[in-house]
Formats: C-alpha cells, sequence, structure tokens
C-alpha cells in the first residue's frame, strides 16, 4: 500500500534517536525520479543534487534529523543487484 510522503515525514519526525526504513521495492518506476537513478548509475559519474528537485523536502528532512544527533538508517531486500554489472 503506498503511504504518502507527510504520511513517513510525520513518522520519521518522532522518533528519539534511531529509525530504519525497510525497503522491499524490486524496481523504481517512480517518474519524477528517473533522471536521477540514471544519474546514479555507475558509467554516469555523476551524483543527483540532493538540494532541489521531488527529493529535496526528504533530504531536508534527514539532514535536520542528523543535526539533532538523530541516526536515520535504510535496509534494502533485493532479490537481485540494483546496479547493472
Amino acid at each position: 500500500m503506498p503511504v504518502s510522503y507527510r504520511e513517513v515525514a510525520v513518522l520519521f519526525g518522532e522518533f528519539e534517536k534511531s529509525t530504519v526504513r525497510l525497503e522491499c521495492q524490486q524496481t523504481y518506476k517512480i517518474p519524477d525520479e528517473q533522471e536521477d537513478l540514471r544519474r546514479y548509475r555507475p558509467e554516469s559519474r555523476s551524483c543527483p543534487d540532493r538540494t532541489a528537485g521531488p527529493n529535496s523536502e526528504w533530504h531536508e528532512l534527514i539532514r535536520a534529523r542528523r543535526a539533532e544527533g538523530k541516526v536515520m538508517q535504510r535496509l534494502e531486500v533485493a532479490r537481485r543487484p540494483f546496479t547493472p554489472g
């Protein structure tokens, strides 16, 4: 069941010390993220801009939690590699 950014942001704004985000998606086909994913590939040698674009609010939330001394981690469960090669 898809969860909105706002619902996730509320949860990630309320933890006291550390939190883990469990990701089980096998493919990422969100239209707004395709350009970032293309630039992430090893042959691109480019890193997506974390201060602009559709995920800028999410990255600002992460920076704010880290500035508070909190830990945010991500666990990706995959049946196959996310990156080619």
